[in-house]
């Protein structure tokens, strides 16, 4: 892989989990998981997949978890983000 090809790759990545980490600080903030989706729409007309990615797997780790679980989800997540 070029070094090119890396600092992409890490971009995209980058992009995937802070889409993550947003979605989840809005599903614990209350925001409604139809509202939530309703952002995949948007992101993917403007052909931001990386985004669309990311509150895709908010979603799917969300559905499923108790408040005090999310929110243990963004703390971890917290330090790299803000």
């Amino acid at each position: 892989m070029s070094l090119l090809e890396e600092v992409l790759s890490n971009d995209y990545e980058y992009k995937i989990e802070y889409a993550y980490y947003l979605a989840l600080l809005d599903i614990l903030m209350g925001v409604p998981l139809e509202e939530v989706k309703e952002d995949i729409d948007l992101y993917e007309h403007n052909e931001m997949y990386e985004f669309c990615a990311g509150i895709k797997k908010a979603i799917e780790f969300a559905k499923d978890k108790k408040y005090s679980e999310i929110q243990k989800e963004i703390l971890n997540l917290k330090d790299k983000y803000e």
